[in-house]
């Protein structure tokens, strides 16, 4: 019959390094600090959520100037007011 078919190993078995974490890294807080960054990620959250939900403003048009007549000296011989130029760009 058929012989199996041996799978070959490694002569040398290769060992991967071994890092050790470094213990500055794994500095701990207090119950203050866990509070500011609770009450940052609120905040972060609460304004996005604000910016979601807020209602779009209306769209704003410039209004038109006032088109009252400029105040007149109290003596008699008054000239009349001069035609205020237009500026929408119509002919009067």
């Amino acid at each position: 019959m058929d012989e199996p078919v041996p799978i070959p190993r490694p002569q040398a078995q290769q060992h991967l390094p071994v890092v050790v974490p470094d213990p500055m890294l794994e500095e701990r807080g207090g119950a203050m600090s866990t509070v500011a960054m609770s009450l940052g990620a609120l905040a972060i959250v609460v304004l996005v959520l604000y910016g979601i939900t807020r209602p779009e403003a209306p769209e704003q048009t410039a209004a038109a100037p006032s088109q009252t007549a400029p105040a007149q000296p109290a003596s008699g011989n008054a000239q009349p007011p001069k035609p205020q130029p237009s500026t929408t760009g119509q002919a009067q």
